[in-house]
Order: structure tokens, then sequence, then C-alpha cells
């Protein structure tokens, strides 16, 4: 009964320590590996519309005034090629401009002021966007874009002998400019009425978008 009891005993010894020399491993194997280097940050634009965003004027002039049209270099007056203060010549001179400074390494020139990463970062994604000019902003929406809408959808129930003409600009820019158009199709949705024809998504987000630039008439 004593062997018994013994041989138990170290049984249970022996299952511990194995429970114990698995709690040790099982940790020591689940400790995340290293993460990996994560790639650089750009600091530069970046999104799916970067290049609808990379613009001359906000994001490279400076980087070409400082760096290649600074004095004594491609200012126009040192004899070096390309004068860089001039936006044409620059997207003339595009791929040359990508080979010195990204290809050859050869631009700027040792002892003049260096590209940091993030002026790197921003002109290359410039350069592979078509080195555009300025943005060109969307064209504000007038009465022309949303006077058919109303004509067909409003002006049956509205036709000025109740509140409104919504075939006249003046009358339907009141109604927009004391905030009752946006809160009856948008907030409340209940114009047009249920029996009358319904905006589509489209006309909605013409008479949004001409309601939130001013509801303009020209």
């Amino acid at each position: 009964m004593k062997t018994n009891k013994t041989t138990l005993k170290t049984l249970l010894f022996l299952c511990l320590i194995a429970s114990i020399g698995a709690c040790k491993k099982e940790v020591f194997d689940t400790v995340p590996p290293a993460a990996s280097t994560p790639p650089p940050t750009t600091g530069g634009p970046s999104g799916p519309s970067q290049c609808d965003t990379l613009n001359y004027t906000e994001h490279t002039k400076i980087i070409f005034d400082t760096k290649c049209a600074n004095a004594g270099c491609h200012d126009g007056a040192s004899g070096a090629p390309y004068d860089l203060r001039d936006l044409t010549v620059i997207q003339g001179a595009k791929s040359s401009i990508t080979n010195v400074v990204f290809v050859t390494e050869t631009m700027p020139k040792s002892g003049s002021p260096a590209l940091t990463e993030t002026e790197k970062t921003t002109l290359k994604a410039w350069l592979d966007c078509g080195a555009k000019g300025d943005r060109v902003a969307p064209p504000t929406s007038t009465w022309k874009d949303v006077k058919s809408i109303f004509e067909a959808k409003c002006a049956t129930c509205h036709p000025g002998t109740g509140p409104g003409d919504f075939k006249k600009y003046d009358d339907v820019k009141l109604i927009a400019a004391n905030g009752k158009l946006n809160d009856r199709v948008f907030v409340k949705e209940d114009m047009p009425q249920a029996s009358a024809p319904q905006l589509t998504k489209e006309e909605k987000d013409k008479i949004k978008k001409w309601i939130d630039e001013g509801a303009k008439n020209e």
C-alpha cells in the first residue's frame, strides 16, 4: 500500500514538473516575433486622391525655389540648363529632373542645399502624377443647374398661387436662404409630397450642392 502511495506521489510530481515545463515552453513559443521594420513615412501628401490634390503652388514650388533655382543654379541667370523658376520649363524637363534627382542622384549638386526625405517624397509623387499646375476648383453650382428640376418636380404644386413660385429664381432663393427648402427636402423629407413625382438621388445632390454653395443665380 505504501509503495502504491509512493508511486502515485512520484507520478503526480512528474506530471507537475511536465506541466510546468510545458507552460514555460508555451510562453516562450507564443512570444510574438519581432515586428518587421515598417516602411518609412513619406511625410508628403498621400491617399487615394493624391494626384488630385498634389499641385505646384502648394507642394513643389518652394522645393524648386529653394533647392534648385537658388542663386547660381537653375535660376535663369547662371547659365545652367533649365530655368526652374518656370513651371512650363519644369513640366518640359520632367523626365530629366526625375533622372538626375532619383536615378543618378546628381542633383542637387554636392555643396548645395540637399533635399530632405519629405521633399523627395513629395517631389517624386508630384512628378509621377504628371507635374500638374494648380488644382482647378470644381465649378460652382448655379440656378441653371437646378432650374429644370424645380420646374418638373416642384412648380406643379408651387406655381405662385401658394407659397412661392418654383419657376422663379428669386422665390426659390428666398426659401433656400431661410432654410425651409433644406428642411422640407432633406430633413423632414416630406417634399415633394408622396403623390407628386419624386426627386432622384442625382437631383437631390444637385439641389443640395446649389443650396450649400449659396443658391447662386449665375
